[in-house]
């Protein structure tokens, strides 16, 4: 698996990062695409980040790897709610 992270204002890093482990209450998902969108790109290269690193691109969709939550199922598409992160 791989990320995006901003280090610094203009320095930006793709980086190996370990598979999230599964959490009861939680969904595990397989990304499919992930976008970068105009406030990724002022954070980025402008007026900088809130706090660094920070993982670039928010607006994701993807399938469901893996959950215990009764309205999902294996394979289902989704997408992320970008505006409520764990900073997990």
């Amino acid at each position: 698996m791989r990320k995006l992270e901003l280090v610094k204002n203009g320095h930006l890093v793709l980086k190996n990062c370990k598979k999230p482990s599964f959490k009861k209450g939680h969904s595990l998902i397989r990304l499919g695409c992930v976008g970068a969108c105009s406030s990724d790109i002022a954070r980025g290269f402008d007026s900088g980040a809130y706090f660094y690193p920070l993982v670039m691109g928010h607006e994701a969709m993807g399938y469901v790897e893996k959950t215990d939550a009764p309205q999902l199922k294996i394979d289902d598409k989704v997408v992320i709610f970008p505006l409520l992160p764990c900073f997990k």
